[in-house]
């Protein structure tokens, strides 16, 4: 059909995908420990259906100077969302909650998951975005980590590239450990030439969310 690449996330690690000559991109998984206290900053909301405009915006400005990202048109986000919400509607929020926040002025949104699955964690950062690096993400995190406390949590997992964890201490501290192997690698194989010298270019920078995963 044309297509690029082929990309897979494997839960099996990454050996037998590389039998198939799939190649292994980082995951940059890590551990966040929960800070003990903090502060709850104003500004936030849950993401009604009439924003996922701003949303859209947010996600696209990032991904926009990206050497290498999985782009959503509409349909993937109403896909995504719909997935989302399902469990939530048999289980209740306090078993199973995909929830995404958008800051009142636009300036930024933080999805999460809060719920324990077959891989044992209670919550997940999946992803953020915001219009201005470090704008919108300590107010964001701010209400992420107060729900962790208030659902007794104590640490969460998430993909954190080295260039989004530098736009805040809590993202990069030590409250952060690396999680080696990943519980989930995302792997590759090329299906044309010139987009495989690319994406061999520009692996370790490739934007992938948890948010695709699960």
């Amino acid at each position: 059909r044309g297509d690029a690449l082929s990309l897979l996330y494997s839960e099996i690690g990454a050996r037998y995908y590389a039998g198939l000559a799939y190649r292994q991109l980082p995951a940059h998984a890590v551990r966040i420990k929960v800070p003990a206290k903090g502060a709850l900053s104003a500004g936030s909301s849950p993401m009604h259906r009439n924003d996922l405009d701003h949303v859209i915006r947010i996600r696209e400005n990032e991904d926009l100077v990206a050497p290498f990202a999985l782009v959503r048109d509409r349909a993937n986000w109403k896909y995504l969302l719909a997935r989302a919400s399902y469990p939530t509607l048999h289980l209740g929020r306090e078993r199973w909650e995909k929830r995404l926040m958008l800051m009142d002025d636009h300036s930024g949104y933080m999805w999460s998951h809060f719920g324990e699955d077959h891989m044992g964690a209670g919550a997940r950062l999946l992803e953020f975005g915001e219009v201005e690096p470090g704008r919108a993400l300590p107010a964001l995190l701010d209400d992420f980590f107060e729900e962790c406390r208030r659902r007794g949590v104590s640490a969460v997992e998430s993909w954190i590239s080295p260039s989004l964890a530098a736009r805040d201490a809590r993202l990069a501290g030590p409250l952060v450990t690396r999680v080696e192997p990943p519980p989930v690698v995302p792997m590759w194989f090329p299906l044309d030439d010139d987009a495989a010298a690319c994406m061999k270019r520009h692996e370790q920078t490739a934007v992938l969310h948890l948010t695709d995963v699960f």
